[in-house]
């Protein structure tokens, strides 16, 4: 933000001094409009610059809970998370619960991005973090970026489950 205003008035500076000694009054007027909104425009072009070469961090969000799903009537069952295909892509669907009990559907693409890890520490319940690429709000640069919504990008997710969660059967044609 800071290139933007600085080229402005860099601009409405250098119309000032170029009409200054011209003797038609209407000139004097639009030098300095002129070169304020030509070098506002630069400034724009400059900041949005500017904002690709600030460095991104890597943010892992607070857990959330993934609740187990039973896989047969009664007292047992295993914690299972789903999968599926949707405008060919395929996706892993799991319950996550919410803060006042309830539970609410998510899925996430089976990609490379995606890690499954098998915790010693769980039992019947699984989490999901969710990682982003952030710019890095402490650097030097952040003042004179303008940023529109890509300050904030998914990179990954890491899904932990109880340990003997992972199975995979194969069937052989």
């Amino acid at each position: 933000m800071f290139s933007l205003i600085s080229l402005a008035l860099f601009g409405f500076a250098g119309g000032l001094l170029l009409g200054f000694n011209d003797s038609d009054r209407s000139i004097r007027v639009l030098l300095p409009v002129v070169g304020t909104i030509v070098f506002s425009c630069i400034g724009f072009i400059v900041a949005l610059l500017i904002g690709d070469l600030i460095p991104k961090v890597q943010v892992r969000h607070e857990p959330r809970t993934i609740v187990s799903l039973k896989t047969n009537v009664g007292p047992s069952g295993a914690f299972v998370l789903g999968s599926g295909r949707l405008q060919n892509q395929t996706q892993l669907h799991f319950l996550v619960r919410n803060e006042d009990g309830s539970v609410t559907p998510y899925s996430v693409n089976e990609n490379h991005s995606l890690r499954i890890i098998e915790d010693q520490s769980l039992t019947d319940s699984g989490r999901w973090i969710a990682i982003t690429l952030e710019t890095n709000p402490d650097s030097a640069l952040i003042h004179w970026a303008i940023l529109f919504g890509f300050s904030k990008v998914h990179y990954a997710n890491e899904i932990r489950v109880p340990v003997g969660s992972i199975i995979q059967k194969i069937e052989i044609d």
